[in-house]
């Protein structure tokens, strides 16, 4: 894992009550170059969002679309703007604010084996269709262009 954020140390003693120390390092917190780097060594990457300020902002794309570019398959919460993971097959979400859903979610992955891979590649080949700077650029430029309406 990546980060020191807000459930870093939750997150570590989920790792160790479900005896997964050996499937887990934590990094902490890392500049950008360092993080996509970090990336490829990932089998799953994690998003456990949370909290109020979460429900009421939404969340932000950018981390889960980083994921998504490096080909890999995603735990998050289940937020209303994730949920795609689980539709898509990209990987799966669990139930917000829930460590035992979490470490529920973990277990299954893990032992998905070979699939997370498809999973993956299924996530980037999506991701690089529908979201890649070109794509949003373009769109960009339809609406100011009065090609498309902002909806």
């Amino acid at each position: 894992m990546v980060g020191d954020g807000q459930v870093r140390s939750e997150t570590e003693k989920i790792v160790k009550s479900y005896g997964l120390e050996n499937m887990f390092y934590f990094y902490g917190s890392q500049c950008q170059n360092d993080y996509v780097i970090s990336l490829k060594s990932f089998d799953i990457c994690l998003a456990p969002y949370r909290g109020e300020r979460v429900r009421k902002l939404g969340v932000s794309p950018i981390k889960i679309f980083s994921y998504m570019a490096s080909k890999k398959p995603i735990i998050c919460s289940d937020l209303d703007d994730l949920k795609f993971i689980d539709e898509y097959g990209f990987g799966r979400t669990f139930r917000e604010g829930s460590a035992g859903d979490f470490a529920k979610a973990i277990s299954e992955m893990v032992e998905r084996g070979d699939e997370l891979k498809k999973m993956g590649f299924k996530a980037y080949d999506y991701v690089v269709k529908h979201h890649d700077w070109k794509v949003i650029a373009e769109r960009i430029l339809d609406i100011a262009y009065g090609k498309e309406s902002v909806s």
